[in-house]
C-alpha cells in the first residue's frame, strides 16, 4: 500500500468509526448454530456467526451494514477478547460521497459509487458464559480497516490525485474520532452531535484549516467549537 492511498484509507476508516460512537452503535454476532455453543470462540469461524447492529441512534447520517466474513478465524487476544474479522458495508451522505470520489470514474462502475466496502477487525467479548453471543465496542480502535470491493486502480488514482488534501483532513478526522471516543458526559456528547453536523455540512473546506493551528484551541475548549464557530460566522 503506498502512502498516498494509506492516507486515503485513514481517512474513511476515521470517519466510518466517529459515525458508529456518534450514533451510539452496539454490534452483536449470535452463533448460528446453537450446538455450537459450548465449543471456545478461539475455535469458531467469523462464518458461524451472524452480524446485526442491534442498536444505533439517528445522530449522524449513515448507511452501514456489518457481514461476518467465511472462512476467517476468530482471534483470541486475551481471557475476554477476542478479534472478529467483518466486512462493512457503508456510506455517508451523498455530499460527503461526492467529496471522497470527485473527479474520478472506474471502468467498473457506470455511475458514481453509492456505497464503499471495507475489510475490518472489532474488538469482541462473549455475552453470557458461552459462545453463543459475542458483542463490540465501537469505542475501542479498529484492529485493521481497509478499503475493498473495488479496482485498486480506481482507489490509487483518488488517493493519488489528493493526497496533501486528503493529508491536510486526517489529523481533523482523527481528531473527531478521538473525542468521540474519550466522550462519557451525555450533555458534552449531544455539544459534539450538534457540533459535528456543522462539520459534516462544511466537510469540503475542513482540509483547508491546517490542524495544528487549531489544536490548542480544540485542548482548551473541549469540544469543537474553535472550528465550528469559524464555519458559522463565515458568510
Amino acid at each position: 500500500m503506498t502512502n498516498a492511498v494509506h492516507v486515503f484509507n485513514a481517512c474513511i476508516s476515521a470517519l466510518h468509526q466517529t459515525h458508529l460512537i456518534a450514533n451510539d452503535s452496539v454490534l452483536v454476532l449470535y452463533l448460528t448454530d446453537e450446538e455450537k455453543a459450548s465449543i471456545p470462540v478461539e475455535q469458531l469461524q467469523s462464518k458461524d456467526y451472524s452480524c446485526e447492529i442491534e442498536s444505533s441512534a439517528a445522530n449522524l447520517p449513515f448507511d452501514c451494514r456489518f457481514f461476518t466474513k467465511p472462512d476467517m478465524a476468530i482471534s483470541r487476544l486475551d481471557e475476554t477478547v477476542y478479534s472478529v474479522p467483518l466486512l462493512s458495508e457503508f456510506s455517508f451522505t451523498p455530499e460527503i460521497m461526492a467529496y471522497f470520489l470527485q473527479g474520478n470514474s472506474s471502468s467498473l462502475f457506470a455511475g458514481s459509487l453509492e456505497s464503499l466496502t471495507a475489510d475490518l477487525s472489532l474488538h469482541a467479548k462473549k455475552r453470557g458464559s458461552d459462545s453463543e453471543c459475542l458483542y463490540t465496542s465501537v469505542k475501542l480502535q479498529y484492529l485493521n480497516f481497509m478499503l475493498s470491493g473495488y479496482d485498486e486502480s480506481f482507489l490509487r488514482a483518488i488517493a493519488q490525485n489528493r493526497q496533501s488534501e486528503f493529508q491536510m483532513l486526517l489529523p481533523w478526522l482523527n481528531h473527531f474520532t478521538s473525542k468521540f471516543q474519550s466522550c462519557d458526559e451525555e450533555e458534552k456528547f449531544r455539544t459534539l452531535i450538534d457540533q459535528m453536523h456543522v462539520l459534516l455540512n462544511n466537510f469540503d473546506k475542513l482540509h483547508t484549516y491546517e490542524f495544528t493551528k487549531y489544536e490548542l484551541l480544540l485542548r482548551m475548549a473541549g469540544d469543537f467549537s474553535p472550528i465550528t464557530n469559524h464555519f458559522n460566522d463565515s458568510p
